[in-house]
């Protein structure tokens, strides 16, 4: 788990140096389909349904001009590497779940989360960076939020598999509400539609 994690770190965030948002959004839509697969769900009319109306939605985010631009075949590759490195971990948590609660799997990501930080840290050579306060504040919110995002993602794909993996595509959703409740960010009409279509599409494939 520790290399998985550290994979998936490690390449989404070279990815997020060369790319923009738009881009990963696009791959990313591909995520949630290849753990389904792997898992062996069964893609029922509904669960069909559900992924297009979220694919359609998180694509209404995406940025026109920055899919346009030109950025190399290199960073693609970081994505897609760091998009099944998460399909991998997902595998890994249905698999230890056989034997660890939810909270046991939890304490297990986040201690192989801090192992494999320290390790890409230590490959970077322990650089030290001054942070902005609202960078220090942003540390702090995800040290604290990250371990309930995963005990969520975890409990979800213990009792409802489906929309464990299907929520996936609500992150842009929360990001754009982080952004309008705490940065003052305004939301487009295209961005209002697309988080309705991905909340309806999450939310009813296990109805």
């Amino acid at each position: 788990m520790t290399i998985c994690l550290g994979a998936n770190f490690f390449f989404q965030g070279m990815a997020m140096l060369y790319l923009p948002v738009s881009w990963y959004l696009i791959i990313f839509c591909l995520n949630p389909l290849f753990a389904l697969l792997f898992l062996g769900v069964p893609f029922s009319r509904k669960l069909i349904l559900g992924i297009a109306l979220s694919i359609c939605g998180t694509l209404l985010f995406v940025n026109l001009n920055e899919v346009q631009t030109a950025y190399g075949w290199l960073p693609l590759v970081y994505v897609a590497i760091g998009m099944m490195t998460w399909v991998a971990y997902t595998l890994l948590v249905k698999r230890f779940q056989i034997v660890y609660t939810n909270i046991e799997v939890t304490a297990l990501t986040q201690f192989s989360a801090l192992i494999a930080c320290a390790l890409i840290w230590a490959a970077t050579g322990f650089g030290v960076f001054q942070l902005s306060t609202q960078h220090t504040a942003s540390v702090l919110a995800l040290g604290a939020l990250t371990p309930l995002a995963y005990f969520g993602f975890t409990s979800c794909l213990r009792s409802l598999p489906k929309f464990g993996v299907v929520s996936q595509y609500l992150e842009p959703v929360f990001g754009i509400a982080i952004g309008v409740f705490f940065f003052s960010e305004s939301l487009s009409a295209a961005q209002l539609i697309g988080s309705a279509m991905i909340v309806f599409g999450s939310v009813t494939i296990e109805n």
